[in-house]
This record gives structure tokens, sequence and C-alpha cells, in this order.
């Protein structure tokens, strides 16, 4: 069995700050609770971040918004702006735009 580690040395292994360790926790990071004390297992850990492996949020357009969970793309006609819904897929919101 490997140690198991802190917060803080494992955001030192994944190079992030312990910030971005407390979110991922929020997200489904395994780890254990003993108390107060939280403490990760590597061998736990590696196949939660290999399944998100070059996942990010690109920046919105400018024209683009999201409230809750849905997004929402701003058109200007004459002085007016019109918000209209894109639904909550990033993907299929970004296709209704450019197409």
């Amino acid at each position: 069995m490997e140690p198991l580690l802190t917060p803080q040395q494992l955001a030192d292994v994944v190079q992030v700050s312990p910030r971005a360790i407390r979110r991922l926790m929020r997200r489904g990071l395994p780890h254990v609770r003993v108390g107060r004390v939280v403490r990760f297992d590597v061998s736990d850990v590696r196949p939660f971040l290999a399944a998100r492996k070059g996942y990010f949020m690109p920046k919105l357009p400018r024209n683009m918004v999201k409230r809750g969970t849905a997004y929402y793309f701003r058109q200007k006609t004459g002085g007016r702006s019109r918000w209209f819904s894109l639904g909550t897929d990033y993907d299929v919101a970004c296709a209704q735009i450019v197409h």
C-alpha cells in the first residue's frame, strides 16, 4: 500500500493549488476522511485524474453566457439585444452559434 497524501502533498504532486484539490473533491475525487483529517490514496486518485485528462472548459464567446446550467446567446439587432437559449450542452450550444 502506498502512503496516503495530505491535500497539500497531492496539490504539489499534481501541480495545482490546494483549492483546486478541494474543488475536485466536490466533483468526486476519491479521498479518505477520518474525523476532520483528509487523505488521498494515490492508487485511487490516478484513475480519476486519467479520466479527466485533457478536460477543460474553454472560454465562452463574447456574445454567449452561462446562467445556471443553460447557455444563452445574445444577438443585437438595431439598438436592442435579444437573448436566445441554447440549451445545457456546451458543444451543442457552440455549434448552434457557428451554423
